[in-house]
């Protein structure tokens, strides 16, 4: 399972044409090929007075006949996209076998949006955003279809959008972390999921969360949130983190813990509770929202084919739609439970109904104007030494009107950059991650005196190239079928030069052939060749 995890982590890192290429009628195998630096190929001076660093990379070929396995699963990538309101990215998926090997050969895609609010999918899967600010769990589908031997195989998966904030105001102030507590078996596995919200109550889309065990014991976590419970029964508390960053410079992160019992009683399986996210929200009139209902099982599962059934029980407090999407109404004030879910199983011959309750509180725009929020694009910049870029920032008021008179400074460490009051960036001599590197000081007179609001941008220097990895680093391929090979490049801190540049060559003619773009054409001979695809990479700099 470790190297299927690997293998699809190692995916989710390439773009989509990128990934069409690679598995057409492939089997790939996990890993990344060898670097290497010849002695030969140490850096050394141009006659242009550039500085060269070569390094080489490698990958191993198997050429055999393969049979096309049956497709058991389907993952898009990425698993969750956050995109900001109304704007588009290329979703690719891949299709796996029962040892978790991907497969193209004979598998077509067919893309589906469940969620109408999250945004629209071409049949290509291009995925464009809709415009509430919010996260839309599970919104996107696709089924992989295999025709193979007059049979065909139909295999879904899902995947999540987050659409951000525009303005970038919103910050979270709290977690939430559903279920908020685990009762589980030995070795069962279920999902966490958690909200960030801000002051208002909204959710926070962009937010970043972390993941991690306090008690080893307790069993295993992933980034995701997926836990497994560890064959120790016993009682765990607090024994699952999970944070955000604060918006408060200098504070400790966000926080939100889980307990978690394990016991070998078994375990009701039948539908608990119902939770509503958010519980209560803080909205200007017409300002849009989404809600999130989540019906969990006595282990803490959630049972994704509740039927949900969305009403107002105050009409003046907005409109809400059949998928959870809510709009506040014009007229100010708080309307407790205005908002009201209503969850059935289909197949629950009992008819069992679970309610939760949401308030609203609708507030003036006025109240919103005594607010300043800030953003800073782009909020990461990856430049070779002495590279120039530029950062612009926006400021506007609580109600998104853009203010004009604010005082910005903008600071960098000494040696690591210069700014200068404009916003121009000209990188040091000094390569390293520099984490919030760049700060800008947005100040304005407002109402109630000086608002002021800091913000930051990673600033990424790079280094001499010391890393090449070629994937996939290892591959099979039948006689004559082809395969495409891409070649990345890392810095000695793990940055990537986007712009080295390789050349492809084979070791053993008997490989096949290789073009200038990486794609290999396989020979007709049957064998492994170790090491047999090559790739010389160099970077150009500047000499000091």
């Amino acid at each position: 399972m470790s190297a299927l995890l690997s293998r699809r982590r190692l995916l989710s890192r390439y773009p989509p044409q990128v990934l069409a290429l690679a598995l057409m009628g492939l089997l790939l195998a996990a890993g990344c090929g060898r670097a290497s630096v010849p002695p030969s190929a140490s850096p050394k001076p141009s006659p242009q007075h550039a500085r060269v660093t070569e390094v080489w990379g490698t990958a191993t070929v198997t050429i055999e006949a393969l049979e096309t396995a049956t497709i058991t699963s389907v993952e898009v990538i990425p698993s969750h996209a956050v995109l900001l309101p109304g704007e588009s990215t290329v979703l690719s998926a891949v299709a796996y076998d029962r040892q978790g090997r991907p497969v193209g050969r004979d598998v077509t895609f067919r893309w589906r949006m469940l969620d109408p609010g999250a945004g629209y999918i071409s049949k290509g899967g291009v995925l464009r955003a809709g415009f509430v600010s919010t996260t839309f769990q599970d919104a996107v589908e696709v089924t992989a279809v295999q025709e193979l031997a007059g049979r065909v195989t139909e295999v879904r998966g899902v995947a999540s959008i987050s659409v951000a904030d525009r303005l970038g105001q919103a910050k979270p102030m709290r977690l939430q972390v559903y279920p908020p507590s685990l009762y589980l078996r030995p070795r069962q596995s279920l999902e966490l999921q958690a909200f960030a919200l801000d002051a208002d109550g909204l959710v926070v889309p962009s937010a970043t969360l972390t993941w991690t065990l306090q008690n080893p014991w307790v069993g295993s976590l992933t980034d995701a949130g997926q836990f497994t419970a560890s064959g120790q029964p016993g009682s765990y508390p607090e024994a699952i983190r999970v944070t955000t960053p604060s918006p408060r410079e200098g504070a400790p992160p966000i926080a939100a813990t889980v307990s978690v019992e394990i016991a070998e009683a078994p375990v009701d399986t039948e539908p608990q509770t119902l939770f509503l996210v958010p519980q209560a929200v803080s909205l200007s009139p017409e300002q849009p929202t989404r809600f999130h209902a989540i019906l969990l099982d006595g282990r803490g599962n959630q049972l994704r084919d509740a039927r949900l059934d969305w009403r107002l029980t105050e009409p003046k407090a907005g409109t809400i739609s059949e998928e959870g999407l809510f709009r506040a109404g014009q007229e100010t004030g708080t309307f407790s439970n205005a908002v009201e879910v209503v969850a059935t199983l289909p197949d629950d011959a009992t008819g069992r109904e679970f309610t939760a309750a949401a308030t609203i509180i609708v507030t003036t725009a006025v109240e919103r104007a005594k607010a300043l929020f800030v953003t800073v694009s782009p909020q990461q910049v990856q430049l070779a030494p002495r590279q120039r870029a530029r950062l612009t920032v926006s400021a506007v008021d609580g109600r998104g009107v853009a203010v004009r008179d604010a005082s910005i400074t903008w600071s960098a460490p000494t040696g690591a950059a210069q700014v200068d009051k404009e916003g121009r960036v000209v990188a040091g001599d000094i390569p390293g991650i520099y984490k919030e590197g760049i700060k800008v000081e947005v100040s304005v007179q407002g109402p109630e005196g000086t608002m002021t609001v800091t913000r930051s941008v990673d600033l990424l220097i790079e280094g001499e190239l010391s890393r090449v990895d070629v994937i996939p680093g290892q591959a099979v391929v039948p006689p004559g079928g082809t395969l495409q090979f891409i070649f990345e490049a890392y810095d000695a801190n793990g940055l990537r030069l986007p712009l080295a540049t390789g050349e492809w060559s084979l070791a053993d003619s008997s490989v096949g052939r290789i073009d200038r773009r990486g794609r290999l054409v396989a020979g007709q001979r049957p064998g492994t060749y170790q090491d047999a695809i090559r790739v010389r990479v160099e970077q150009r700099s500047a000499e000091g």
